[in-house]
């Protein structure tokens, strides 16, 4: 949507809410790795013997894990992740975590990860400003708030804690960005895009201008 939807950011004091900019430390979803747990000394069940292995069944081969938190039935698995990151918040901030002995606030945000899109070259940034692909939405730069070209990850969505939320950026979507990052993100999990999508007329437009 950009160059329809201007501005597409704006400044804002910090706040866990849809559309506000933070960095953060996601993980690279989905994890590809999975700890085989070698050896448990009896006496110290934090003394373990790992191997770093594939999504692989004999990581679940291995007693109760009370260091850790695991029952024999569960296996631990490893994920990438990176140094602040900027994330777009989505929401999430309602939800309870419903516990055999009660139930809390699980103090978490839904965010989507934004990659930077400079390691790719003109011609495929042009195709994710086009949405051309389901799970990308584009995010122009900004030069006013610090903000390199990018686009954000929808098969990335995941929850944090918002204690993690650590630096916030000083600017979020604006509400009519937001509104297609909702939009493009509700078509890529359930299929189902409105008649009247900007968006799909936004993508006839710039393609059959050439541009």
């Amino acid at each position: 949507m950009y160059g329809w939807i201007e501005p597409f950011y704006e400044a804002t004091n910090k706040a866990i809410a849809p559309g506000q900019v933070w960095s953060d430390q996601p993980i690279y979803m989905p994890p590809t790795h999975g700890l085989k747990i070698e050896r448990v000394d009896p006496e110290d069940d934090t003394n373990l013997s790992l191997t770093v292995v594939g999504r692989t069944l004999d990581t679940f081969n291995h007693p109760p894990i009370k260091s850790l938190g695991i029952e024999s039935t569960e296996a631990a698995v490893v994920a990438r992740t990176k140094r602040n990151r900027p994330v777009i918040i989505l929401g999430g901030q309602t939800a309870t975590e419903v516990r055999l002995r009660g139930t809390t606030v699980a103090d978490i945000a839904m965010v989507v990860p934004v990659y930077g899109a400079d390691q790719f070259d003109a011609h495929t940034r042009e195709r994710m400003a086009y949405y051309e692909f389901t799970n990308v939405f584009y995010l122009p730069a900004s030069k006013e708030h610090g903000f390199e070209e990018g686009f954000a990850r929808l098969d990335h969505v995941q929850p944090v804690k918002t204690a993690h939320l650590t630096n916030h950026r000083g600017f979020r979507l604006a509400p009519d960005a937001l509104d297609a990052l909702i939009e493009w993100f509700m078509a890529f999990t359930t299929g189902r895009m409105p008649d009247d999508s900007l968006i799909l007329e936004y993508r006839r437009e710039q393609l059959s201008s050439g541009s």
